[in-house]
Order: C-alpha cells, then structure tokens, then sequence
C-alpha cells in the first residue's frame, strides 16, 4: 500500500508512542479532557506495525517544547532533523503558546 502524505504538523510527538503508553497501561487519563480509557499489551503491540521509516521530512513541521513532561523531545528533534523544526526551552505537553505559531503553521501547509 502506497500511502501520500501531503504535508502534516506534529506538536510534541511521540515516536516511540508503543514505550510510552507502557507507562499508562490499565485505566489511563486522557491529556486532553480529563476522560480515561484503557490501554493493554494488544494497543501496545498494535504500535510497533506503525513504525515508519525512510519518510520524506520536508513535508513535516515538528513543534516541540523541551519541558514537555511526558516525552522524551530529543527523540523527536532526533528523528525530525531534516524536518520545518521549532524546538522551544520550557513549555508543556500541551504546547503553551501555541497560538503564536498559528500563522507560520498555515504558512507551511499551503
């Protein structure tokens, strides 16, 4: 299967997400409305056949924030090197500030 990737914005991406979650297996919060929902091996497992290699990251736009307190940012920096990369000191996992970045990301997907 051939799959085209136009061009994609990540904030504060998780690369190694099937390590991650590993840290949140059973009743886990979700960051984004305070709701839970579970995780098992078989998520975890599901993970690692998504793992991607040899993509064209001139189609990518990564935004980090360093002190984000539940992923490991470097990986990301790491992985998305030749990348659009806007990688900023402090911060959360939630990306304060991110409507700062609003005009340079519509800039990027046009």
């Amino acid at each position: 299967m051939i799959i085209y990737i136009l061009k994609t914005v990540l904030l504060n991406s998780s690369i190694f997400s099937y390590k991650t979650l590993k840290n949140y297996m059973g009743n886990a919060p979700s960051f984004y409305d305070n709701s839970s929902f579970t995780c098992n091996i078989n998520h975890i497992n599901m993970l690692e056949n998504y793992i991607q290699e040899g993509i064209n990251k001139s189609k990518f736009m990564l935004l980090v924030q360093k002190g984000d307190e539940l992923l490991n940012t470097q990986e990301a920096i790491d992985k998305f090197r030749d990348a659009t990369l806007i990688a900023e000191e402090g911060g959360n996992h939630g990306f304060e500030g991110i409507e700062l970045y609003f005009e340079r990301i519509r800039k990027f997907i046009k």
